[in-house]
């Protein structure tokens, strides 16, 4: 019976001690940082030095600062941004209380398909796309979600969230339609 205390007092003693050893342990840095990331969407409306300004689907004008950090998908760089593209931007949820609201991008999601509106059904359109000499390349049925249906014939430029159904054709739901004269 004694052996079971002492084996008892011993593990309690064990137990005690690495909590200790624990609680004084210092937390990296890295540990402080949340993983969890925030998302923007909308237009870029004007390249800055440091970033662009980005309007929202709500109308809400967002600064966003870009550094050696900041990744970019579906596009080259910070020299591919432009005007009027539709882009998705990661951060890490600080944003200023300033007009407009600033942040810094983590990444920069750019993803765009261009063609001619081949045929149309209810839900979305077939897109033929084309490359620089007009010449059909591929085809790609492009789901609305909250955009409009453009005409037949219309050559237009498809912003996506970078899914893409792999099935014949493949599929992808428009974020942004631009049409092109």
């Amino acid at each position: 019976m004694m052996k079971k205390i002492i084996a008892a007092l011993a593990a309690l003693a064990l137990i005690a001690s690495t909590a200790i050893v624990l609680a004084d342990t210092p937390v990296s840095e890295d540990e402080w940082i949340s993983e969890e990331t925030h998302e923007l969407a909308g237009v870029i409306e004007e390249v800055l030095a440091d970033g662009f300004t980005l309007t929202d689907g709500e109308d809400e004008r967002f600064e966003i600062h870009t550094d050696d950090a900041t990744e970019y998908e579906g596009l080259a760089g910070v020299q591919d941004l432009a005007a009027g593209q539709y882009v998705y931007v990661r951060y890490d949820g600080k944003m200023t209380r300033s007009i407009p609201a600033q942040v810094t991008a983590q990444q920069v999601f750019c993803y765009r398909v261009s063609g001619v509106v081949a045929d149309a059904e209810a839900d979305g359109f077939l897109l033929e796309e084309q490359d620089e000499r007009g010449e059909r390349m591929d085809e790609l049925f492009v789901h609305l979600g909250d955009c409009t249906l453009p005409e037949i014939g219309a050559r237009v430029t498809v912003y996506y969230n970078g899914v893409m159904a792999m099935s014949l054709p493949g599929q992808i739901t428009a974020s942004e339609i631009s049409v092109h004269d």
